[in-house]
């Protein structure tokens, strides 16, 4: 925890606070043409099971209106992510999404496969696959200060919107909200 987060949670101040990162343009990448991980869509939860402690926690976000990328080095699933869309996703309501999009809501590497380029891989070949299927705009929120994270979507050639910060008090039963505008 920050400095800053500890100052404030003695106030009874606490806060969120979340870069929006966009893909308006999916493509594939040249820069994961020589991978050595194969990327699939995800259709048999039982690969899911069958993986690390941390892939198979993410069997709770296959369903209707989701979309799951897998990625394998030889038959060990490495790495996934999740985009939900539609209802499923304004049930969570985060962002409001415009129409045709989609938001990236987990990335997930196996530990023994972190740092080899497996999230920015996912993370472009899932854009390039969405795209094929129909969506415009996919959007996803990074915790302000997860530099992994934000590098991994820079790789992937994903642009950043901006900040969206809550802050809540004891004085205010809802927080007081500041995000970007998002394009449709």
């Amino acid at each position: 925890m920050s400095i800053f987060a500890r100052l404030a949670a003695l106030g009874g101040v606490s806060y969120e606070a979340y870069r929006i990162v966009r893909q308006a343009h999916p493509h594939q990448s040249p820069l994961f043409a020589d991978s050595p991980f194969r990327t699939g869509e995800i259709t048999d939860l039982a690969d899911i099971r069958a993986g690390s402690p941390e892939l198979r926690d993410l069997a709770q976000y296959a369903g209707s209106e989701a979309f799951g990328l897998g990625a394998w080095l030889d038959a060990e699933l490495v790495g996934a992510c999740w985009y939900w869309y539609g209802d499923r996703y304004r049930s969570r309501g985060f962002l409001d999404l415009p129409a045709h999009a989609a938001k990236l809501v987990q990335v997930t590497v196996d530990t023994r496969y972190r740092g080899r380029g497996i999230a920015p891989l996912l993370i472009a070949r899932s854009a390039s696959a969405l795209s094929e299927l129909g969506f415009t705009g996919l959007y996803a929120r990074i915790w302000h200060s997860n530099e992994a994270s934000r590098a991994a979507f820079r790789k992937a050639q994903w642009t950043e919107l901006g900040l969206d910060v809550s802050v809540s008090t004891f004085l205010r039963r809802r927080p007081f909200r500041f995000r970007p505008s998002m394009p449709g």
